[in-house]
This record gives structure tokens, sequence and C-alpha cells, in this order.
């Protein structure tokens, strides 16, 4: 039952700060073995149960698997034409010219 007040409680929050959730997108995984049963639903509308979901590429699944549709390689590869990069003169100025300390005691 715990799983069950806390949808509601995002959904509350979210018509509070009207921003409510798009319920057709809205799925439901779970992880572990609370609340299977439970019958999900957000303002009413039943929650898609899904035994994985993709997110940014990466997909997260119940049995805690976690794998990417790319290679490793494609996470950390640099872009293909990466924007040059043009000193600033006023950088220059402020940080390479000398400075004297001031003292503020005779």
């Amino acid at each position: 039952m715990d799983c069950l007040i806390w949808i509601v409680w995002v959904g509350d929050w979210a018509v509070k700060w009207q921003m409510k959730f798009n319920v057709e997108k809205c799925k439901v995984v779970h992880y572990g073995k609370r609340c299977i049963d439970a019958e999900n639903s957000l303002y009413g509308q039943p929650l898609e149960e899904v035994a994985s979901e993709k997110d940014l590429g990466v997909v997260f699944s119940n049995d805690l698997t976690v794998r990417t549709d790319m290679d490793m390689g494609q996470l950390f590869e640099t872009q293909p034409n990466p924007p040059k990069y043009k000193p600033n003169p006023t950088h220059n100025m402020l940080y390479t010219n000398p400075t004297q300390p001031i003292s503020i005691y005779p």
C-alpha cells in the first residue's frame, strides 16, 4: 500500500505546481517484491506495467540489469567537428599583466 501512497503524493505535487504528468506516457517497472499486485493509477487512470523501460538510451529492467543501445566507445566519443577554441584578448590582458601589491598601511 505504501507504493500507492507515493504515486498519489507525486500526482498531487505535480497538480499543485501545475506540472501534471501525461498518464499515457507514464509506466510502472516493479523492482523487488513489494506492491506487485497493486493496481497503480494516477489521476484515476491506470498506469501501464512493463518489464523494462528505456530512458536516455539506457534500458532499465525489473531484473536489475542495465544495458545501452550503443557501445561504450560511442558514449565517450568526441564530437566529429568540435568547435575551435578562440582565446579572448581580454583574458590575456587581465591574467598575464604583472600586478603590484597595494599597501593600505603606512
